[in-house]
């Protein structure tokens, strides 16, 4: 979702827009690759349409959930892109070292890899705290928002607002992080609210097209 705040403070800073989780690879591997292949990074793009980058997969870590069994709140799944061309790569992080980080918030880093792992499992939290241990176990509905968040790390996912990087294909997009940004009441503020888009008939967010 777009920053709720849609003050302009500054002149040359515009309020961060509705964004979609992206794959971002390396230029070399988009000129030579047949498929997306990792490791890759992750941004947020402002363009809203669906395509290879922005379409993902949610497959349960152990079997158990069978194909099209609603996800749950507090589950644990892999984040994966689409298989052939998408290269069935794995949502991952890990802890922030000195070596390894977010290129320029330095914040933990986000990427997909081609294995998973446990540093690949991952889990939809309640975006309200005080609600947050209600709704465990409940599924989870489509186009509202929900945290997502590392279980190695119990860190979430976040946009990392003031800091864009050019991309191969020529956009500026968010850089994507995993960080947990709390406000005064300790609760997530809006850069690490996620929503999973999914066409639902009658849904005022993102309705089937006719």
């Amino acid at each position: 979702p777009a920053k709720r705040d849609r003050t302009k403070y500054f002149a040359n800073k515009e309020p961060r827009d509705a964004c979609q989780l992206c794959v971002t690879p390396a230029i070399n591997k988009i000129l030579e690759a047949q498929k997306l292949e990792g490791p890759c990074n992750v941004t947020a793009s402002k363009d809203l349409c669906s395509n290879l980058r922005s379409s993902f997969v949610i497959t349960s870590i152990d079997g158990s959930k069978q194909k099209g069994e609603p996800l749950r709140y507090g589950d644990l799944f892999y984040l994966c892109t689409l298989d052939n061309e998408g290269g069935n790569l794995y949502l991952s992080s890990c802890r922030a070292t000195l070596e390894k980080c977010a290129a320029k918030s330095r914040k933990q880093e986000v990427t997909f890899v081609s294995e998973p792992s446990f540093m690949t499992e991952w889990r939809i939290l309640h975006y309200n705290p005080q609600m947050r241990m209600e709704y465990e176990g409940i599924p989870v509905p489509a186009n509202a928002i929900a945290l997502i968040n590392h279980k190695y790390t119990n860190n979430d996912l976040a946009v990392e607002e003031n800091f864009v990087i050019r991309t191969p294909f020529g956009t500026q997009e968010y850089e994507v992080s995993c960080h947990t940004y709390l406000d005064s009441h300790r609760a997530e503020q809006d850069v690490n609210h996620f929503m999973i888009m999914m066409g639902v008939p009658g849904d005022d967010v993102y309705p089937v097209a006719n």
